[in-house]
């Protein structure tokens, strides 16, 4: 038998089974990738734990901390004085900043960070009062203490603003609103309330109006007094409905004094609705500023 002819039957492979055995090769590539990427990033010698870093990354920074320098302060070197804002790693090592201190600075520049005065140094994390005490002499800052002890500093006198006093049953909405404190929506509700009571008789009344807090009231109080009197229901003429919508009033009152002028006459004095059975003496004295018998 023909050996070519042996191996050409034996290794003879259909178009399918040529595309398996190209399929397997690929996936048998893939997973000897897959497992030597694996083990790359496994090996504890080869990973790099970058949270233990304590210095810059940069490849000149690095070149610099190798230098065997040994701060001024420790040494006969005189130093140079240096800006902190553009110094260079070698500089702020010279005058007396710890490696690590150094790369701090140079990282916390790098964000963005800036220094005005000496005293910003402290901005940077480990940095004490004992480092800024050797160091301080070289930076080319001001010091923020002497600036703050040589500004002339001009006395502030306080211009006592002239207090608006306005009576509280004449103030229209401008009136109000020029007093500190008041906005449009608390003097609508002020001129509202006082326009159903028929005007305040006390200050104190301004409690009650809707929207103002105990805070605003004892600021304001000082503002207003009461010179035009209120007006008066006559209670000789007064309907029940006119009675009845005072705030101080209810329609069970105005019934009883309405009825009771009905049976008995005309009133010849307030004093004559205490003879009112079942009025509330309460109410009724509450609402007895605002009556009258004219």
């Amino acid at each position: 038998m023909n050996f070519q002819k042996i191996v050409a039957d034996y290794f003879h492979f259909t178009k399918r089974e040529r595309i398996a055995i190209l399929f397997f090769i690929g996936l048998l590539i893939l997973t000897l990738v897959y497992r030597v990427s694996l083990n790359f990033h496994m090996n504890p010698i080869l990973k790099i734990d970058i949270q233990n870093i304590d210095l810059p990354t940069d490849t000149i920074m690095n070149n610099q901390m190798h230098d065997n320098i040994t701060p001024i302060y420790e040494t006969n070197t005189i130093a140079k004085p240096i800006n902190p804002n553009s110094a260079t790693y070698n500089d702020l090592t010279a005058i007396g900043f710890t490696k690590k201190q150094a790369a701090i600075i140079y990282n916390y520049r790098k964000k963005g960070g800036q220094f005005y005065y000496k005293e910003d140094i402290f901005k940077v994390y480990s940095i004490d009062s004992a480092c800024f005490d050797k160091v301080g002499k070289y930076l080319e800052l001001p010091n923020k203490s002497k600036i703050e002890e040589n500004k002339n500093i001009r006395p502030t006198v306080k211009l006592k603003k002239e207090k608006k006093i306005v009576d509280l049953n004449d103030a229209d909405s401008i009136s109000l609103l020029s007093i500190y404190g008041i906005g449009p929506y608390l003097a609508h509700q002020i001129i509202n309330y006082r326009n159903r009571l028929g005007g305040f008789i006390s200050v104190a009344q301004m409690q009650e109006v809707q929207g103002m807090h105990t805070e605003n009231y004892n600021e304001l109080i000082t503002n207003f007094i009461i010179e035009s009197q209120p007006k008066r229901i006559n209670i000789n003429s007064a309907e029940i409905k006119t009675l009845a919508l005072h705030p101080y009033s209810n329609w069970q009152l105005a019934k009883l004094i309405v009825n009771y002028r009905n049976q008995h006459g005309a009133y010849h004095q307030l004093s004559d609705l205490n003879s009112i059975f079942g009025i509330d003496k309460v109410t009724l004295t509450k609402i007895l500023p605002y009556l009258s018998i004219e």
